[in-house]
């Protein structure tokens, strides 16, 4: 892969991650479960403890990046619900802000509960 390539693929990477660190401290707290979430999914995207740093350090007050591709929207919505139940609670501003990055990435609330429901 050339190295415009893998910049790419790395931005990709990292808007996802914090995507997902949004969403899971929504609720002003970061559970553990979650915590353990975000570590597994960034070891998977090849991202580094000091990016996880600068990105935890801008709190839940990020810009949701949103991927141009269909198949990453879908990916994201799926990562996105599977964090917000992964602490076996689904607190209303998770869903609030759950439903808004779904509605950004072109799902209704119908598509959002339906993943929900799914994933239960």
């Amino acid at each position: 892969m050339n190295t415009r390539l893998k910049y790419a693929q790395k931005q990709k990477n990292l808007a996802y991650f914090q995507n997902l660190y949004t969403l899971a401290f929504a609720d002003d707290r970061l559970a553990s479960e979650e915590l353990h979430f975000l570590l597994q999914i960034a070891h998977q995207l090849n991202i580094s403890p000091k990016e996880i740093s600068k990105i935890m350090s801008h709190g839940k007050h990020q810009k949701l990046q949103i991927p141009s591709a269909a198949a990453e929207r879908q990916n994201q919505l799926e990562g996105l619900v599977s964090l917000m139940m992964i602490d076996q609670e689904i607190h209303k501003k998770e869903y609030d802000l759950c439903l808004r990055f779904a509605e950004m990435l072109g799902f209704d609330k119908g598509i959002l509960d339906s993943a929900i429901t799914q994933m239960s």
